[in-house]
């Protein structure tokens, strides 16, 4: 796959949105759900974070979103290892796959609650992580 800068810049920002409170193991595993979006779907990991209502951070409505925008647009900053966090797992310098090649993740407070998207009830847990609960299909 090819890294484009724009890849690593986009899906720094959606670490940032998704998992800024989040253990650095965390944060290092929303940005492996990325990765392993975008080579499943032989796609750039910007394409996977930009779709529509895949990550959250991005959607109009969600409070991270004004954020985001204003980094893009250059007034603001967000800190840099953000950046680092997306260019080392996108370009395979995070050799451990800590969430074993799941393309999804959530809260656990929403997957261990009656609201759990039907979506997610044919996908299997690999690993739970600070606040995320990492799924991936069944085999």
């Amino acid at each position: 796959m090819v890294i484009r800068p724009i890849d690593i810049k986009i899906t720094g920002l959606t670490v940032y949105g998704e998992a800024r409170g989040e253990p650095h193991e965390g944060q290092i595993a929303v940005a492996q759900v990325i990765r392993n979006r975008a080579l499943a779907n032989n796609t750039y990991p910007a394409v996977e974070c930009l779709r529509p209502y895949q990550f959250s951070c991005w959607n109009k409505n969600d409070p991270n979103y004004p954020i985001l925008q204003a980094v893009l647009r250059g007034e603001r900053d967000i800190p840099s290892i953000f950046y680092r966090i997306a260019d080392n797992v996108l370009n395979g310098r995070v050799l451990l796959d800590e969430v074993d090649g799941a393309r999804y993740y959530m809260t656990k407070s929403l997957y261990y609650s009656n609201k759990r998207p039907s979506w997610a009830n044919k996908l299997r847990v690999v690993a739970e992580i600070g606040n995320h609960v990492f799924l991936t299909e069944e085999e």
